[in-house]
Formats: C-alpha cells, sequence, structure tokens
C-alpha cells in the first residue's frame, strides 16, 4: 500500500523526465486506444482536460472528436468547485486557474441522461485495481458527486509510468475510474 501523496511524489518525478517528443508520441497512441473504446464511439459528449505541463495531451481526440460529430466540454475552476464548458478549438479558451487553460464561454454544462457522457480523467498517479490520485482539490470527486444519478462514463489516462505497482490508499470520497488507459494497457 502506498499513500496518494508518495504516489504523486514519484509519479511527479518521473513524468518530469519525459520529452516533450515522447508526451506527444504517447499521448498519440493513447488518443488512438481512446478512440477506439466503446465508451468514446457511442458517446455524444465528452468531458475532457486541456493538458498541462507533462499531462496526457487530448488534442488529437478533440480533432476526431470534432470530425466524428461530437460535443467536448473542457473544465473551469472556481473556488473548490469545477463545471464544464465548450471546447471548439484554440480561440475558445485561455489561461485560467493555476495556468491551465479553461474555456471562456460561459454556456455551462448540464450533464442529463438523455446524452452519452464520457468523462476523460487526468491524474497523477493510479494503480492496477483503479484507484487514482488526482492533484490533490478533489475537483473531479465532488463533480461526480454532484452529478451522481447521471450516467457518465469515466476513462482516466495516464503514461505506464503512472501506475504503481503498490494499492493507493484511498478515501471514502475517491471516485475511480472505470478504466485506465495508458500506451501499452487497458485496465479495467
Amino acid at each position: 500500500m502506498i499513500t496518494k501523496s508518495e504516489a504523486r511524489k514519484i509519479s511527479s518525478q518521473k513524468r518530469k523526465l519525459l520529452s516533450e517528443i515522447e508526451v506527444e508520441s504517447l499521448s498519440g497512441q493513447i488518443c488512438e486506444k481512446l478512440s477506439e473504446l466503446d465508451e468514446y464511439k457511442s458517446s455524444d459528449d465528452i468531458l475532457a482536460y486541456f493538458r498541462y505541463g507533462n499531462e496526457v495531451d487530448l488534442k488529437l481526440l478533440f480533432d476526431k472528436a470534432n470530425e466524428d460529430g461530437k460535443r467536448v466540454f473542457l473544465p473551469r475552476v472556481y473556488g473548490r468547485s469545477m463545471d464544464f464548458y465548450p471546447y471548439t478549438g484554440a480561440d475558445s479558451i485561455k489561461e485560467g486557474y493555476k495556468g491551465i487553460f479553461e474555456p471562456v464561454s460561459d454556456d455551462k454544462y448540464i450533464p442529463d441522461n438523455d446524452r452519452k457522457i464520457l468523462m476523460i480523467m487526468p491524474g497523477l498517479a493510479f494503480d492496477k485495481a483503479l484507484g487514482r490520485a488526482g492533484y490533490g482539490g478533489g475537483f473531479y470527486d465532488r463533480y461526480l458527486e454532484r452529478f451522481k444519478d447521471i450516467r457518465i462514463a469515466k476513462v482516466a489516462v495516464a503514461y505506464d509510468l503512472q501506475i504503481m505497482d503498490d494499492e493507493l490508499i484511498l478515501n471514502d470520497q475517491d471516485i475511480k475510474p472505470d478504466k485506465i488507459i495508458t500506451e501499452n494497457n487497458t485496465l479495467s
């Protein structure tokens, strides 16, 4: 067993060593695997995130989603809350919370069960039992708790180097993804 803070530190150090070329290559592989998932194919709306630092870059998936007629929404943080807003390209975002790019639109996404929703979750460290350590703010857990009556498929993305051998020590409020996609593996 490993604490989330220990796992975050280990994973963060490993991820910082990735070059931009490695991030692009691995992200491309992960986006391709995402686009082959049934959860992606059947989705109407994709709740994702805009890459910060060496996170998995989802821009290729955004382009494919646009081609496939899907709507993409990115988070905007205010206080301890987060909501999603439309992403329609580079001109629809600006630097926001902690330097992370956020949508400029005020058209808040309200999830409902009439649309098939796929949430792509970021994180710093994961385990093979689908445990997830985000950045410590709890934004995704609180968002999912708010909309617990809505069917949202949850897929986390990470590099293989972010998957811990030891199981993460989780809290009751931690919500696990349904799957984790890496460049080489699909954990479910």
